[in-house]
């Protein structure tokens, strides 16, 4: 398994960003790279258990479950059940923290494994740890401006924030 971290600020409360994450079903509306989400399995989207289908715009579909959610220490944690992107494993914890009443640090783990045997190494390195970072980026920015706007975000999103640090780790 590969591990990519990454976190950035929101200039948004910790409260807020938590509601946001919360609403498993809407990732669409603040992902730039999902064009359609639904809730497959459960009807309280709050719970272990609950999955989703995200379909990219690239035509890719992602098919997820809820493996822990905290909303206490506003923690969640989900795995892919399947998934036509080149991947045999991958899961994502997500973690709020509050920094100030107006401000949250976000954190993603990303784990994955890719199927890109027997040159692994070279396309984790080069195409898949690259390419993670940027989308998690853009995704950090893109949730920002929904928080702020209240706008939809759409493909092709790009906008300068304020990302404080980027840090990655590989295994």
């Amino acid at each position: 398994m590969v591990t990519v971290e990454i976190n950035g600020i929101i200039a948004q409360p910790s409260d807020k960003v938590w509601k946001l994450l919360k609403e498993f079903e809407d990732v669409s509306k603040y992902h730039p790279q999902i064009k359609f989400s639904e809730v497959i399995h459960h009807q309280n989207t709050h719970v272990v258990g609950t999955e989703r289908e995200c379909v990219y715009y690239n035509g890719n579909i992602l098919h997820e479950r809820l493996v822990f959610i905290d909303d206490d220490m506003k923690i969640m944690k989900f795995e892919m059940i399947s998934s036509t992107f080149s991947l045999k494993k991958l899961s994502v914890t997500i973690e709020v923290k509050e920094l100030t009443i107006w401000s949250s640090d976000i954190f993603f783990t990303i784990e994955y494994a890719s199927n890109f045997l027997p040159i692994r190494w070279i396309v984790d390195s080069f195409i898949m740890k690259p390419e993670i970072t940027r989308a998690y980026l853009d995704l950090i920015r893109a949730m920002d401006a929904h928080l702020s706007t209240g706008c939809e975000i759409e493909e092709g999103f790009k906008l300068g924030n304020r990302i404080r640090s980027i840090s990655r780790s590989f295994s």
